[in-house]
């Protein structure tokens, strides 16, 4: 079954804006204190900005109405870090 939906992956970019912060947390924290070749290394890290996002998650969804009742079907999982949330919601109709 294919996707409704790909997009990106809200873990992953917390995870990448994280180890971004790190790298930069460590550069502020090493300077002269660690080899030069080093460093240059994570200053070039550093230099390279944020990794580059991909649309890893895969949404599948529905909405409508069915006998009297309205619904939502939604669920999300990224292929990348496993990453899943879903949601429903039914609500009858007062006709």
């Amino acid at each position: 079954m294919s996707a409704d939906n790909w997009t990106y992956c809200p873990k992953c970019a917390k995870a990448d804006k994280e180890e971004y912060e790190s790298i930069k947390e460590k550069i502020d924290n090493s300077y002269g204190k660690i080899p030069q070749d080093e460093y240059i290394l994570l200053v070039k890290r550093f230099e390279n900005g944020l990794p580059e996002l991909h649309q890893t998650l895969a949404e599948y969804y529905e909405i409508g109405i069915l006998n009297n009742e309205f619904f939502i079907r939604y669920r999300g999982k990224c292929d990348k870090c496993k990453f899943e949330y879903s949601y429903n919601l039914d609500e009858n109709l007062k006709l």
